[in-house]
């Protein structure tokens, strides 16, 4: 837990740059839920004191201003501060009063300028892990191979996102491969919308699919988060962790055990936090 400590700038000193965990929230595939992880992950881990920042790299389709409901107060994002027209400072929002969680927004006007930005990505990675932050999440767009390998190189770990789709679990595959060939070997496993069982035979069947996903991708389990059908609507009035809309769900309980794995705690997949 050292190591998530949170940063003092006065207590820095000398030429010490202070520590910041990046991590890449991704997979090959679109709609496995990236975005809802990183948002809810991002809430849990500033519930715990940590400091995050969110970087919103679909640009094209940025959507984490949405989760936030942030979406009116967005004038410039990540573009912007590629192309060097803002600082990352007056780009980045606050998602919170009370936890040091804040979001840089994606925005693109055009494709062109999307495809140069992403030459770029790399760069700001290791500026802005001289901010005082103590974990970095990066929500990556679907498909963007080559934007995932460039922003592999300057991350510390990956969680890849899959569902118990054949498509997402062959996306998540093939994902996996990728970052490992990027040399980012750090890689944790999130099944998302997990429908489990009603009953015995059902719940064994969950449970050798779940088996099945994690050898195919190859990756360490990292949690799962049940499919909870009031999400899609709360998402759309901006509604994450933070709110505690969520509270004494199954939803919330995955959340907070994956933010306390990711803080080096071992705990149960199906820990109740409440």
């Amino acid at each position: 837990m050292a190591f998530f400590q949170k940063h003092d700038p006065s207590e820095s000193g000398g030429n010490l740059a202070p520590v910041c965990s990046v991590c890449v929230v991704t997979s090959a595939k679109g709609g496995v839920g990236k975005s809802t992880v990183c948002a809810n992950l991002g809430a849990a881990l500033a519930m715990r004191g940590l400091s995050v920042l969110m970087l919103d790299c679909d640009m094209p389709n940025r959507c984490l201003d949405l989760l936030f409901g942030l979406s009116e107060d967005v004038t410039c994002g990540l573009t912007d501060v590629l192309s060097g027209t803002v600082s990352p400072d007056d780009a980045i929002l606050s998602c919170s009063d009370r936890f040091v969680l804040d979001l840089l927004p994606g925005f693109s006007s055009s494709g062109d300028e999307t495809a140069s930005c992403y030459e770029k990505v790399y760069d700001l990675l290791l500026s802005l892990r001289q901010k005082y932050y103590d974990v970095l999440l990066v929500d990556m767009p679907g498909g963007s191979l080559d934007l995932l390998a460039k922003v592999a190189k300057g991350a510390d770990r990956a969680l890849i996102v899959s569902t118990e789709q054949s498509t997402a679990i062959r996306s998540a595959a093939s994902t996996a491969r990728l970052l490992s060939d990027a040399g980012l070997t750090d890689q944790q496993l999130i099944i998302n919308q997990f429908v489990g069982g009603k009953n015995r035979r059902e719940r064994r069947q969950s449970l050798i699919r779940t088996i099945r996903i994690i050898d195919e991708i190859g990756a360490t389990l990292g949690g799962i988060v049940p499919f909870d059908p009031t999400v899609w609507s709360k998402q759309n009035d901006g509604t994450t962790l933070l709110s505690g809309a969520y509270d004494r769900t199954v939803f919330a309980d995955a959340f907070r055990n994956i933010a306390a794995r990711f803080c080096c705690e071992s705990v149960p997949l199906f820990r109740r936090n409440r």
